[in-house]
């Protein structure tokens, strides 16, 4: 008999799950609902525990995505003392991709009757007695895992509850794909903003009301010395008569724009100076980053870049070379890398092996000190690296 007639909560229907799936494309574009999902899974499937994790495919590196609950002990416990002992974490790489399997399928009787992790850990101190677990191919490099978990307060999960979650294992795979579009979308914004410092362009982030919140140095030096700006009663103001109600207009228009949640907008402004070099600005609507409670966060509305025309452009791969000892080639890899591309696009365009390229990346890491990729990004993007191309 189906044990899932013995748990009690109202039947499944087509509205709750209607729900559910709308719960998790809502959890795709806004990250901080995804607790929230995984609160809706756990009263769906009447499961006490949920957890989502990303795994880097063939080498095991799990990252918790979020944990409902959210027993922090529990989830820290385990990372620093139980991760490599535990035969669940083993088993679970070998689960075919999208099918949803049980704990008593994924561990011999023997396993669970006698592990010590299973009989010490997961079932004596932390209480749980079933899972319910799914292994969702996200990229070609990670894995996503969707668990359930029950304690010995509930039956365990029956074939109901696998063909449920077998509904959502679609609707899981494209939130975490669309998750993974926008995380790169978001870390390709931050490194188009790195790049403005390393072109030497100026940026400024402005309020509502026009006042500037955030000046770079390449900013505030061009509106310092190039008599073209001038702050009027709080106000970023332009100080060339024709150019100044456009401005002013443009700054209007992207403040409106960031209002109602526009972002598409890009006004452009070309100031003549004496020099006969102009200073060429653009004026976009600032994008609030969700859930950031900082001041730029709360009150940004515009963001203007500004840069002298005809300026020069240094090969930053030359600093690299310069600050991190680097080779031609690794110069290369390294800043290649940094901005978004692929080893096997390098190794594809540079008429290098795979493994070749991967060599150069690890020997990137040894003479820059890091041990990631996004560490590296980080560092050539807003290190020295860039901070030597502005003047």
């Amino acid at each position: 008999m189906d044990t899932l007639a013995r748990v009690p909560h109202a039947p499944v229907g087509l509205g709750s799950l209607s729900e559910l799936f709308l719960a998790l494309h809502h959890a795709a574009a806004d990250t901080s609902t995804i607790r929230d999902l995984l609160e809706r899974c756990s009263g769906f499937f009447n499961a006490p525990a949920v957890s989502l994790s990303l795994v880097e495919s063939g080498k095991g590196k799990w990252r918790h995505i979020e944990v409902y609950p959210g027993i922090s002990e529990h989830v820290s416990q385990y990372e620093q003392q139980y991760a490599d002992t535990d035969p669940i974490r083993l088993a679970v790489a070998t689960v075919p991709e999208g099918q949803p399997v049980l704990l008593a399928e994924l561990l011999a009787t023997e396993e669970q009757r006698n592990h010590p992790f299973v009989t010490d850990i997961w079932r004596r101190t932390w209480g749980y007695t079933d899972l319910l677990l799914v292994r969702i191919e996200v990229e070609e490099r990670y894995d996503c895992y969707f668990g359930l978990i029950r304690t010995e307060e509930q039956p365990p999960f029956g074939s109901q509850e696998r063909e449920l979650l077998r509904l959502l294992v679609p609707h899981l795979q494209l939130a975490m794909k669309t998750q993974g579009v926008l995380d790169r979308l978001g870390i390709f914004s931050q490194i188009a903003l790195e790049q403005m410092l390393q072109a030497g362009q100026g940026l400024v982030i402005l309020s509502e009301d026009a006042a500037p919140l955030y000046l770079n140095r390449v900013a505030a030096r061009l509106i310092r010395d190039t008599g073209l700006f001038r702050e009027y009663e709080g106000r970023l103001e332009v100080t060339v008569p024709d150019a100044g109600p456009t401005f002013r207009a443009m700054l209007d228009q992207c403040v409106n724009a960031s209002q109602h949640g526009a972002d598409r907008i890009i006004c452009k402004l070309s100031l003549p100076r004496a020099s006969g070099t102009s200073l060429e600005l653009a004026v976009m609507p600032f994008t609030r980053p969700p859930h950031v409670q900082n001041l730029l966060a709360q009150r940004g509305r515009a963001v203007v870049t500004m840069h002298e025309s005809g300026r020069a452009s240094t090969d930053v791969r030359k600093q690299l070379i310069q600050i991190y000892g680097l080779s031609e080639a690794e110069s290369t890899v390294c800043w290649r890398v940094s901005n978004g591309d692929s080893l096997p696009r390098i190794a594809m365009e540079t008429g290098s092996t795979r493994e070749t390229v991967r060599s150069q990346l690890k020997r990137v890491f040894a003479k820059t000190g890091v041990r990631r990729q996004p560490d590296l990004v980080r560092l050539v993007l807003a290190g020295p690296a860039a901070w030597v191309r502005i003047p």
